[in-house]
């Protein structure tokens, strides 16, 4: 699973997908997807550039109102614009993924390609022209992303038109352009570590942010010197997802504003990101540089407060941190308002300390979800002890995270082992208690799929249909009538699987089996296989961000339920399916 090597200052960290093959991805996205979009979207075009436009629905009258354009990655058959171009991650984060909910409304620009962006650049410029002329666009607040073939055309555009955007985020692709002309323009670069299309871009991260006042060649973790460059272990080409989930990169890009006024730049001389210390006492020496004014202060905030405000030119002195963690930020801000700051964090080596909690109580066949919680030197990694085991049904994750649907009752002690930072190392005891399960639950065990052990979980939003490691980036967002089943989600990769006995499972009484299988009906159509023929086709369907599935219902007695392979390759989809299942008296409402 990746891990990216930097967290910006007050950003959120979402988690990251596990990384995809590169020519897999590239085949993917060379397809169309058959995605029914949203009523903000609507197709456009602007001399030979097509485009989708997504137009917010709350803009108010005389407010001004962001524009984000989003470039693609290669490649394109045509200029053919198809909403295919809006489900892709960095697209899709400025309206919150499908949600539609903006912290402000935000006007969306995806236009299409086929292969490269210049071509394209005037025609671009004139729709966002347009929208400020006409549309209440914020000719102070215009943004550009783009991955990969985009993430190139990014940095190009902010060449060919500098002091136009107010920041930029390219993901997936070396610099291109003048270092002089972009150095003043906010921009976070994203790239995975083995990326050979992102390979040089480390170097001339360097070169900019020398021209920006900082002369120590590229240093990861830096957040306060122009450019910023977030670096995913363990993964290549393929980072928009890890890069637009992990963090809040709208956020980030709507705190910059251009009105002629550059961001001043600043970061920590002294101590550097991790440092270990052996004492509280530790000495600090900040850079502060304004490339058109001068330095008003520097604020140094330790764990999110304020604890000392700096007047030049020296920025420097002893700072008392806390005993474990800490996090220490240096805000520059210049003569005339703007600020920038740098955020690093710096240690005591101390031994990790469990914080005992109230463990909620469970009942069998309910979800049940409970995080634990450590002080000391994070990250920490989470074990089962020799000698303990877990309730049947909950599985401990290595976040201290412990999930499931739990199908044994009583009270079961356990002993976590947890490892910290530092490889220090505690073993704590926890008691979890799991009552009765209610009149309308029905259990499910020993549940196996292409010889894999599944953990059942429910149908409710934000569970993906299909299991993967991290955070997929398919996952429940609209389950209707069928929200709160019980749900088995198998691997996404057994999706081929055509034996008649992938799935088994067990279950302690009469129940309504249901197969949701994806479903293609707008660009594409898809078929089932033959074995859901004994099943019934129920109403409704389930939506999954851009996967729609149909469901088929059948009863089975209690006992073992066996169910064949998905045989997706033959049906034109490219999911596996997954099991709903409710007690048989228990209907599912039309």
């Amino acid at each position: 699973m990746g891990k990216s090597n930097f967290i910006y200052p007050h950003m959120k960290q979402k988690g990251i997908l596990i990384i995809l093959s590169f020519l897999g991805v590239l085949n993917a996205q060379s397809q169309e997807i058959d995605y029914k979009g949203f009523p903000q979207w609507s197709w456009h075009k602007q001399d030979t550039t097509e485009y989708y436009l997504y137009t917010p629905d709350n803009i108010k009258p005389g407010k001004k109102i962001p524009i984000a354009l989003f470039m693609h990655g290669c490649c394109g058959t045509s200029y053919t614009a198809t909403l295919r171009n809006c489900v892709d991650p960095p697209v899709r984060m400025w309206h919150n993924f499908g949600e539609n909910t903006q912290s402000e409304p935000i006007y969306i620009i995806s236009p299409a390609t086929s292969r490269g962006w210049d071509q394209h650049f005037t025609n671009l410029k004139a729709v966002i022209d347009e929208l400020i002329s006409n549309h209440q666009g914020d000719p102070q607040r215009i943004y550009v992303t783009g991955f990969s073939m985009g993430g190139g055309g990014t940095w190009s555009i902010i060449n060919k038109y500098p002091g136009f955007f107010a920041a930029a985020i390219p993901m997936a692709s070396n610099f291109k352009g003048s270092l002089e002309l972009t150095s003043q323009i906010p921009v976070w670069s994203h790239r995975g570590e083995s990326d050979t299309f992102a390979n040089k871009l480390h170097e001339d991260v360097a070169k900019m942010r020398a021209l920006n006042g900082d002369p120590r060649g590229y240093v990861p973790y830096e957040t306060g010197v122009n450019p910023i460059l977030t670096t995913y272990l363990n993964q290549g080409h393929v980072v928009q997802w890890a890069a637009a989930s992990s963090y809040d990169l709208v956020e980030w890009a709507l705190s910059k504003v251009n009105d002629g006024n550059n961001y001043p730049n600043v970061y920590f001389e002294s101590p550097v990101n991790d440092e270990v210390f052996s004492a509280t006492q530790v000495p600090f020496n900040i850079k502060a540089i304004d490339s058109d004014g001068t330095i008003a202060r520097v604020e140094l905030v330790l764990n999110g407060k304020i604890i000392q405000s700096l007047s030049g030119p020296d920025f420097k002195g002893i700072v008392n941190i806390n005993q474990g963690d800490n996090t220490l930020e240096a805000v520059a801000w210049d003569n005339k308002g703007k600020k920038n700051s740098s955020v690093i964090k710096v240690k005591t080596n101390i031994k990790p300390v469990f914080v005992k909690q109230s463990v909620p109580k469970g009942k069998a066949g309910d979800m049940f979800i409970t995080r634990f919680n450590t002080q000391g030197n994070a990250p920490f990694s989470y074990s089962i002890a020799n000698g303990t085991t877990l309730p049947e049904g909950l599985k401990l994750f290595k976040d201290g995270t412990l999930k499931g649907i739990p199908v044994e009752t009583g009270s079961f002690k356990l002993r976590l082992n947890i490892k910290d930072a530092e490889r220090d190392s505690i073993s704590v005891k926890v008691t979890i208690k799991i009552g009765q399960k209610d009149a309308g639950e029905v259990l499910v065990t020993s549940v196996v799929a292409g010889g894999r052990r599944l953990f059942p979980t429910k149908a409710i939003k934000g569970e993906p249909p299909n299991y993967e490691e991290g955070l997929p980036e398919v996952t429940i967002s609209n389950a209707g009538s069928y929200a709160g089943l019980t749900m088995i989600n198998p691997p996404a990769n057994d999706k081929s699987d055509t034996t008649n006995n992938y799935i088994s499972f067990n279950v302690d009484d009469d129940v309504k089996v249901y197969i949701a299988y994806e479903k293609k009906d707008l660009l594409f159509t898809s078929t089932v296989p033959s074995w859901l023929g004994s099943f019934k086709e129920e109403q409704g369907e389930i939506v999954a961000q851009y996967k729609y599935f149909r469901v088929f219902g059948k009863s089975f007695p209690k006992g073992i339920v066996v169910l064949p392979g998905a045989d997706a390759n033959k049906r034109n989809v490219d999911l596996d399916y997954f099991v709903l299942i409710s007690k048989e008296q228990t209907q599912v409402s039309k």
